[in-house]
């Protein structure tokens, strides 16, 4: 547009000099009569400004101006002057004078025209920069969310291959570390799975020790010191002493009853069956409840919203929990504590919660700092988490998942 506009006034100036020289050499040629045609013909040229920056001043010999180059207020300057003789010896003065006001305005406008242009291809550079390095980044976005993956230990992520050469390297990198990684979680966690068939046999073989051997010894004993109970009538001190040997075998063989029902719930199979996790866990608790001395309230609430659980979970889950409400009952000093074992609460992340919160009588806070034995020995694909409960409520809270 400023181009077609330049080149109209370009025309247009060309067309008013060529009007000009016309105009001129018929004033040279023309006689007294005609003469002032031709002058009001080149005042009406310097009016209109046809020719931009030039203008055309033309006085008679006797120094009168004929045709005015100078509009009021505008100061020119000359650039070129000659004579024009008439046929009858008239002489006239002429000369062109150049004013830049035109140019500048001109420059002006080219000035602002091209500033325009250039916000405008600006803009479109922009845009397209801002185009092209989102397109860029799309890999990097990529990459970025499979790195966000595997920090949540999910290492089924690959990449696609990409155009850009080093961003297909950190590609190939990422996805041979996804392997490795994926890899080597499968051989830790048959390790770990391992180790738990492990730790189930020597219980089971510590657990036949204990019934086998010291069970047969203190039904022996309790029978021993039965009969020195009935013998030793006519002897009251004898007596009180066989009494207290016979309530001290009957305290043992509870505590051994106790510790077998530890080393192995009611409810398991040497063939590695397990009962459902809830009979588990009432056993468990009943067990606690059945201590002398006990006087700590027990509650406990299970809800698998109706999934089924693998031998490996269920007993997973409750050698966490028997690991923490152990805690709880000897070191939290409570006065009650609730179980509960809920897949709502962490059902997003595809873990189970297990909670044994003590709510105790004194102002320490349970330790979970030794509560995390069986978590530490987790099998296959449970990867336990452990943390402290809210203050109002202290406790240990441990997801297997």
């Amino acid at each position: 547009m400023l181009a077609r506009q330049a080149i109209d006034e370009e025309r247009s100036g060309a067309a008013a000099t060529a009007q000009l020289v016309a105009r001129l050499s018929a004033l040279q040629a023309a006689g007294p009569a005609e003469r002032a045609a031709h002058l009001a013909a080149l005042r009406a040229i310097n009016q209109s400004a046809r020719m931009r920056h030039l203008r055309l001043h033309v006085e008679d010999a006797a120094g009168r101006v004929l045709v005015d180059a100078t509009p009021k207020g505008v100061l020119a300057h000359a650039e070129s002057q000659w004579e024009i003789s008439a046929r009858d010896g008239t002489i006239y003065h002429a000369a062109l004078r150049w004013n830049p006001d035109s140019e500048l305005r001109e420059a002006r406008g080219n000035v602002v025209g091209n500033l325009a242009m250039l916000g405008a291809y600006s803009v479109l550079l922009l845009c397209c920069l801002s185009w092209t390095a989102r397109r860029a980044f799309v890999p990097l976005k990529q990459i970025l969310d499979a790195i966000g993956h595997y920090e949540r230990k999910d290492y089924s992520v690959r990449l696609p291959a990409m155009r850009i050469r080093e961003l297909d390297q950190v590609r190939r990198a990422l996805n041979h570390l996804a392997g490795a990684l994926a890899q080597h979680q499968a051989e830790r966690r048959a390790l770990s799975r391992k180790l738990l068939d492990a730790q189930e046999c020597e219980r089971a073989r510590l657990a036949r020790e204990l019934h086998d051997e010291l069970g047969q010894v203190l039904t022996a004993m309790r029978a021993d010191a039965a009969y020195l109970v009935r013998k030793s009538a006519h002897a009251p001190m004898l007596q009180i002493v066989a009494n207290d040997l016979a309530g001290h075998c009957a305290r043992i063989q509870d505590e051994v009853r106790h510790l077998l029902h530890r080393l192995r719930p009611h409810g398991a199979h040497p063939d590695g069956r397990v009962a459902c996790l809830e009979r588990l866990l009432q056993d468990m608790v009943r067990g606690w409840r059945g201590q002398p001395a006990q006087s700590v309230r027990l509650d406990c609430s299970v809800d698998l919203g109706g999934t089924a659980l693998g031998p490996d979970l269920t007993l997973t889950l409750y050698r966490m929990t028997q690991e923490a409400l152990t805690n709880v009952m000897r070191h939290a000093g409570a006065s009650r504590a609730a179980i509960c074992i809920s897949d709502a609460a962490m059902k997003s992340a595809g873990a189970w919660k297990t909670t044994a919160q003590a709510l105790a009588t004194s102002p320490r806070p349970c330790s979970a700092a030794t509560a995390c034995g069986a978590c530490r020995n987790a099998p296959g694909r449970i990867a336990p988490r452990c943390a402290s409960g809210p203050p109002r409520a202290r406790g240990t809270c441990v997801a297997a998942g």
